[in-house]
């Protein structure tokens, strides 16, 4: 061989060599760790190509640079003192009962509730999620829950009607069709009335549509962009890191959020279930829950849109402050946003899930489309069973993702044998993401109970503290008991042996599922 094959060959597995040395370094879970060290050093060429497209977050540091100088960010996860003590004059403080309060220059302050006050059924959990954030929770919020594109866009659509100030929106999704163009229309007129406007779409969800949403928005003159768009000039292979938030913010007054993208799929009065392919298709309808938020933590989901288009297009946006004469009356629900992605706020919304179900003294409900959960959380639902708690998971029956179904069979027999019960549920496709714990807790937002909302999308939730809200989803969640077939060890066990083999194949590859 030449003196230019040798070098070929020693500079291929030097890189391979590196590439395994910087996943053993930079891997958190082992056996991802395992996986890709040994790839790039079985098939240096092949394995270190892929560890550099797939498998490298190459954004988080450049992230939290940007966020931290474009936001008066005093802390991870944390909005800035003077940005919440403007807010002080116009919004309701932090929850004087809320076990936790935090005041500017103070450190925190536990609170516990005076006897006979049954708001909070366990004092600790209102900690957790200061602890992990740095926010506290905000009292005098109303959340309101809109079950179907049947009931949330309307309302979404007239709070865009009512804007004066400002809309921002942000979505996976936005499907070029009957439904996304009645947003563009809405959208069009608010900007046509003066109403500042900025639309943020996922740069690979863009692609689940033709013509692309964001060129149609822009041949309205409506401001909108791409969130990590994949592209060859110049290169950009982030395609794991996506934007699954879904907020609309209207004049700092009301919000939305949760788990629904905007397209027809999600009318599902009248429509049929749907089959999947062997690997993916589009379900024909789709059964989400969105959450209409009002009160002062939409000043937080104001800020998650603006350091995400700051992240996405250079622009610092400024939030207003909502109009008091606007303001809604003080609703009875206490709140705070958890913000988990791969750049600062890694494992937040996890580690919360899983001390959250880790405090349960009653009950843990889980509602989710996915579920791939990792053995902490595994570990928590089985302790929680162990104690008497009643742990129910409601997964749909036919999955968009065949493979994530497969694999989730894989864990089914760890939390069965604990006690954990386990439901399908029919037709339509139930996209919903919630946990429901005990008598007061409730957790919403747009991430599902797999390694991809863990560790590679960027992901908005919200704890709400709030009895009567979590009564009236835990009736909705009973009602989906109802009608779901219950999966049992029986049901794991009848599986033929093809099968077993298939789900185990595909739990292998879980944390890129």
């Amino acid at each position: 061989m030449t003196i230019f094959h040798w070098l070929c060959i020693i500079t291929i597995t030097v890189t391979g060599i590196l590439c395994a040395v910087h996943a053993l370094l930079n891997k958190r879970d082992p056996s991802s760790a395992l996986i890709w060290s040994t790839l790039c050093l079985l098939l240096p060429l092949a394995g270190s190509l892929l560890y550099v497209i797939f498998g490298l977050n190459r954004i988080s540091r450049h992230a939290q640079r940007l966020l931290d100088d474009s936001l008066n960010h005093d802390g991870p996860g944390t909005l800035s003192a003077p940005t919440l003590a403007a807010d002080a004059a116009l919004l309701p403080a932090a929850c004087d009962r809320t076990i936790i309060v935090q005041e500017p220059g103070q450190p925190a302050k536990s609170f516990i509730p005076p006897a006979g006050d049954t708001s909070f059924s366990n004092p600790g959990m209102a900690g957790i999620g200061y602890r992990l954030t740095g926010l506290p929770l905000l009292e005098g919020n109303t959340v309101t829950p809109l079950s179907g594109g049947e009931e949330a866009y309307p309302a979404m659509m007239q709070a865009i009607e009512e804007a004066r100030r400002e809309v921002w929106l942000s979505s996976f999704i936005f499907d070029n069709d009957e439904i996304g163009g009645q947003f563009i229309d809405a959208l069009d007129r608010a900007k046509q009335r003066g109403v500042h406007v900025r639309v943020l779409v996922d740069g690979l969800g863009t692609f689940l549509t033709r013509p692309r949403i964001d060129k149609v928005l822009q041949r309205r003159g409506l401001r909108a962009a791409r969130f990590i768009p994949p592209q060859l000039f110049p290169p950009q292979f982030s395609i794991n890191l996506r934007n699954h938030r879904k907020v609309l913010v209207v004049d700092g007054l009301t919000a939305f959020t949760g788990g629904m993208n905007i397209s027809s799929r999600h009318l599902v009065k009248g429509i049929p279930g749907f089959q999947p392919s062997f690997f993916h298709r589009p379900p024909a309808a789709v059964q989400d829950m969105h959450f209409q938020i009002q009160g002062p933590v939409v000043r937080h989901l104001q800020y998650t849109f603006a350091r995400d288009w700051q992240f996405t297009t250079h622009e610092k946006l400024s939030p207003c402050l909502p109009d008091p004469a606007r303001a809604a009356a003080a609703g009875p629900s206490c709140c705070r946003t958890i913000l988990d992605g791969p750049d600062d706020f890694y494992d937040r919304f996890y580690t919360v899930l899983v001390a959250a179900i880790s405090a349960a003294r009653q009950r843990v409900t889980v509602i989710t489309p996915y579920f791939l959960p990792q053995a902490a959380l595994t570990s928590a639902m089985q302790s929680a069973a162990l104690r008497g708690v009643a742990v129910n998971i409601i997964l749909p029956a036919m999955n968009n993702h065949a493979m994530v179904k497969w694999a989730s069979y894989n864990t089914f027999r760890d939390l069965l044998e604990r006690g954990v019960r386990i439901f399908f549920q029919p037709p339509p496709f139930n996209h919903t993401k919630l946990l429901l714990v005990d008598d007061t807790y409730t957790h919403l937002g747009s991430a599902n109970l797999d390694p991809r909302s863990y560790r590679l999308n960027f992901e908005l939730t919200m704890e709400v503290f709030d009895a009567a809200l979590n009564r009236q989803l835990t009736r909705h969640a009973l009602s989906l008991l109802e009608a779901s077939h219950e999966y049992t060890l029986a049901d794991l066990d009848a599986r033929s042996l093809p099968t077993r083999i298939r789900d185990a194949f595909f739990w292998i590859f879980s944390p890129y599922l």
